[in-house]
């Protein structure tokens, strides 16, 4: 697919679809097309980017209805080439709300960078709606930098927003039924 990137024409392949985003690649870069959720927003605009389990962020020109961001392509986290990483990931919880994070990640044993980020993310994200924010910590929201360290790659959602979306497919779902 051709994205219009800010004025410039890329070539990508698409390579994955979530609750409120599609993943495109071009080369060594991920162009994520949102609808619906803030997350990637707030990364981009609230979060130092510089730490390093907190992955790269940039905010681009909308296409439509769509907000456009870029991120590094990043690789999958697995337990024999990452061992590391896959042990740290094993001690992160599936899912935390916003509230209990900062008491949890105090008693949970992890590098203090990686510490660091989890509360970056929370800080970052507090700017939107800290009450609904949760936090999960599933495989397929991590993945593994150049240098091997686990990035929190897409760990925050909002709940409302979460619920909105599933309502609505669940909505047009039951308006399919034939009674």
């Amino acid at each position: 697919m051709i994205l219009n990137i800010d004025g410039k024409m890329v070539a990508t392949e698409k390579i994955g679809k979530g609750l409120f985003a599609t993943a495109y690649r071009a080369g060594d870069t991920v162009y994520l097309l949102v609808d619906g959720d803030y997350s990637k927003e707030a990364l981009a605009m609230f979060t130092d980017q510089t730490l390093p389990h907190i992955p790269t962020c940039r905010r681009h020109d909308d296409i439509g209805k769509f907000s456009v961001f870029s991120m590094p392509f990043y690789r999958k986290l697995t337990k024999a080439e990452f061992p590391e990483a896959y042990a740290e990931w094993t001690r992160l919880p599936r899912s935390v709300s916003a509230g209990d994070v900062h008491k949890w990640v105090k008693n949970v044993s992890l590098p203090k960078a990686l510490k660091a980020a989890i509360e970056e993310l929370i800080d970052g994200f507090s700017n939107y709606d800290y009450d609904g924010m949760i936090l999960e910590f599933n495989k397929a929201n991590v993945s593994v930098g150049a240098d091997g360290k686990l990035i929190l790659r897409d760990c925050v959602a909002s709940r409302e927003s979460i619920l909105k979306k599933r309502s609505k497919k669940i909505n047009r779902w039951v308006n399919q039924l034939v009674y």
